[in-house]
């Protein structure tokens, strides 16, 4: 192998290790994704409003592939507060390292918030993000709206649906995980939040009447250029916590 080809190789490797170094420390790389331009509570849902510069940019274009939710749900009050200010902690210190932002809260138990496939029996883990790009570019929506129903399904309604009764996206879903074992169920299922799911932090099951209250981060996901399979993100956009009595 010739020096120069040495060379190349050498600088190619340091510069891979430059830009993993920047994203962990919380240094900005060139590749970026704009954050929703909105996550509200509406009271009993929640929208998210698309950043169309995300589709509008000629370069972000091709890293966006749509918007992605982290949640998690708590017995108490006070743990979600808290939980809540690390969320925000986090966020302001990974600003320019969105992807450790997620790393981060991965590790203190938030999971991505799955959809129901259409055999509705599996979930979507494998094939985020939950908000795909086609929705924005083919069907034109840009507002997506949550719908947390206290006794049925979830789902999500765009300003492009033709009806409420046909909403985008029909199973929104739990991410339980338990022991271990990817496992679903709805949020409206009072009975189904136990100790020991991946998503819920409580040391006792819940009783009639007790809310569940709910932390959730919304953020642009898409992937890199300049290194293969590297996820991208967004700076996040937080709500919460937010009381949510389940009824089924």
């Amino acid at each position: 192998m010739s020096a120069e080809i040495v060379k190349k190789l050498n600088i190619s490797l340091t510069g891979m290790i430059l830009l993993l170094f920047f994203r962990s420390c919380g240094m900005p790389s060139s590749e970026y994704l704009y954050p929703p331009v909105a996550f509200e509570d509406l009271g009993g849902a929640l929208k998210l409003t698309h950043d169309e510069r995300n589709l509008q940019d000629a370069l972000i274009q091709t890293l966006f592939r749509g918007y992605e939710f982290y949640y998690r749900c708590f017995a108490s009050e006070q743990d979600a507060q808290n939980s809540r200010q690390r969320l925000d902690s986090l966020a302001s210190t990974y600003e320019y390292s969105p992807e450790t932002f997620i790393r981060q809260i991965a590790a203190s138990g938030y999971v991505r918030l799955p959809r129901l496939l259409d055999d509705l029996t599996t979930t979507d883990n494998s094939m985020p993000p939950l908000i795909r790009k086609s929705y924005l570019s083919d069907l034109g929506a840009t507002e997506f709206t949550l719908h947390l129903y206290p006794n049925r399904r979830w789902t999500i309604s765009s300003d492009r649906d033709l009806s409420e009764e046909a909403p985008l996206i029909q199973g929104i879903v739990r991410n339980k995980n338990t022991e271990g074992q990817v496992a679903w169920s709805d949020f409206s299922q009072r009975d189904s939040y136990a100790v020991g799911d991946s998503d819920f932090s409580s040391n006792a099951a819940l009783v009639p009447g007790q809310p569940v209250y709910l932390l959730l981060c919304a953020v642009s996901y898409g992937t890199s250029q300049e290194s293969l399979g590297v996820i991208l993100y967004s700076e996040p956009r937080i709500l919460g916590p937010i009381a949510y009595y389940p009824e089924g």
